[in-house]
């Protein structure tokens, strides 16, 4: 009954839209079109919450461009209509709640977060992280609870992956109207370290969706996709994203160095290879004296041709009054979100730092982020958190898989490391990822697992002594759990009849 509700709930706001429409026309207005398009949506989203969640995922790279309020984006507005939405067909529905123990550390994390505020600096300023970090947690709990299965995670990977090329496509084209001589961004208050880290993110769903997707649409799409986010991080100049993107691609390359090295082996790959080998010494002066300006500056810094300002960008010496703030409150920090204001105080107290370095800086680094704000026991939460998320990387079913958690986690800690990303939406949205791509494989292996998933196996087709091929497709499937490490019981009854009933002509 709810649905047959919901359904012509639709097509009414539906009909009502184009009615909208006439009407925007007829009185050269937008208002009542926009205002029908907000109804249409909000009549869609109470019907599927994971339709919802894939707008908030595509607008987190464009969140910044999309500003409806001061303090509200059209991201925000969604996640609130979704949440509500998610928790009526919750209640409603009567559907399951999940629960993983990567959102239980979450919550702990956050915990700890808010006991700092007894003793910050600034306590106003650590509330409002926790607020906004606590909306972070529920579009993890929304987003594990809506996605049950992979076209679902195809579904939202791709809605990140659209706005991330869409942001791309916007950052390219401001970085040539400046003739590639400025880093490349979104403008709107992105900056281009932000703006590339959100890039590289998509790279790696790009390079997944390429691999796992079967669909030859979505791989095209993928391979466009992944190309040109690729220039974008590039033409972005965050030698911190550059690093990111190249350890993770080397451990997604030792991950499964036996698949590269068997499918190299192949004769259209190995011509493949030799073909763009003699392409890059071909063209190779040609591609070097046309790159990009602001490629060039950047790339000066990391072979240290350039200057130690242009290097190290203020971050060593920041890290070196962080430092500071960190061994008088390695214990309980100064407070969430509070780094900035100890930043000042600590300041004076460290010789040799650049004049022009200001006041007030943010920690440019997460693991001194977590360590100078939450002390010890918040840096040991939140590596708790990526070596979660690490392991879950071995809980899954398929390569593919697997590589996707663990270059995630990998880019993000290694990207973190030269920012404090750690309270975006991104980042939290990366963080995400394992813990769905991990609850389609129920048969883990590890011990505890392989002890408490007992499988029996009943069959009326089975091989046996007097039929050894008797349903030999049933033996194979056998063969293939205990090969994953799941204990399998086989109960394969046999007919039988002793051999005096067979005299018997009613027997």
């Amino acid at each position: 009954m709810k649905e047959f509700i919901v359904k012509y709930w639709i097509e009414g706001a539906f009909l009502l839209y184009i009615a909208a429409l006439v009407v925007s026309v007829a009185l050269n207005s937008l208002i009542p079109a926009i205002a029908m398009t907000a109804l249409f949506l909000i009549a869609v989203i109470l019907w599927q919450p994971l339709w919802g969640f894939c707008l908030m995922v595509f607008f987190i790279p464009l969140e910044n461009v999309t500003l409806l309020l001061p303090g509200l984006t059209l991201h925000k507005a969604i996640g609130v209509v979704t949440f509500i939405s998610w928790l009526l067909h919750l209640i409603v529905g009567k559907k399951a709640f999940k629960l993983n123990g990567f959102v239980v550390l979450l919550v702990l994390y956050l915990l700890w977060c808010l006991l700092t505020v007894v003793w910050a600096i600034q306590p106003e300023r650590s509330l409002s992280r926790i607020v906004s970090s606590s909306q972070l947690l529920l579009m993890v709990v929304l987003g594990y609870n809506l996605v049950d299965n992979r076209k679902e995670l195809y579904l939202i990977l791709g809605s990140f992956l659209l706005g991330a090329f869409l942001a791309s496509c916007l950052g390219i084209y401001n970085s040539y109207l400046n003739g590639f001589a400025l880093r490349a961004d979104i403008g709107s208050m992105t900056k281009p370290n932000y703006f590339a880290r959100v890039a590289g993110l998509g790279v790696i769903f790009s390079a997944y969706l390429i691999i796992a997707s079967k669909n030859k649409f979505i791989r095209l799409f993928s391979l466009i996709g992944c190309n040109i986010l690729t220039v974008a991080v590039l033409l972005s100049g965050s030698r911190g994203a550059w690093v990111a993107l190249l350890l993770a691609a080397a451990v997604a390359l030792y991950s499964a160095k036996k698949n590269i090295i068997e499918f190299i082996r192949t004769p259209i790959v190995l011509k493949s290879l030799l073909v763009i080998i003699l392409f890059i010494i071909t063209l190779g002066p040609l591609i070097t004296n046309h790159t990009p300006p602001v490629i060039t500056q950047r790339l000066q810094t990391v072979a240290g041709t350039a200057t130690p300002i242009d290097i190290s960008a203020g971050r060593l010496d920041i890290w070196l009054v962080g430092l500071e703030i960190v061994k008088d409150n390695w214990a309980w920090g100064v407070g969430l979100d509070n780094f900035p204001y100890a930043f000042t105080e600590y300041l004076p107290r460290v010789d040799n730092i650049r004049a022009d370095i200001g006041l007030n800086r943010d920690p440019h680094n997460i693991i001194l982020a977590n360590l100078a704000e939450l002390g010890l026991p918040g840096l040991l939460i939140f590596m708790a958190l990526l070596v979660f998320l690490w392991r879950l990387g071995g809980r899954t079913e398929k390569l593919e898989d697997s590589l996707l958690c663990r270059v995630t986690v990998v880019f993000l800690f290694i990207a973190g490391l030269t920012s404090t990303d750690h309270c975006s939406k991104y980042f939290w949205f990366g963080m995400l990822i394992p813990i769905i791509v991990s609850q389609f494989y129920y048969f883990k292996n590890n011990d505890r697992d392989k002890s408490m998933a007992k499988v029996i196996f009943l069959t009326a087709i089975f091989p046996n002594r007097f039929n050894p091929n008797y349903g030999i497709f049933s033996l194979r499937l056998v063969q293939h759990l205990k090969s994953i490490g799941v204990p399998v019981t086989v109960v394969a009854p046999v007919p039988y009849a002793p051999p005096f009933l067979w005299l018997k002509k009613n027997g």
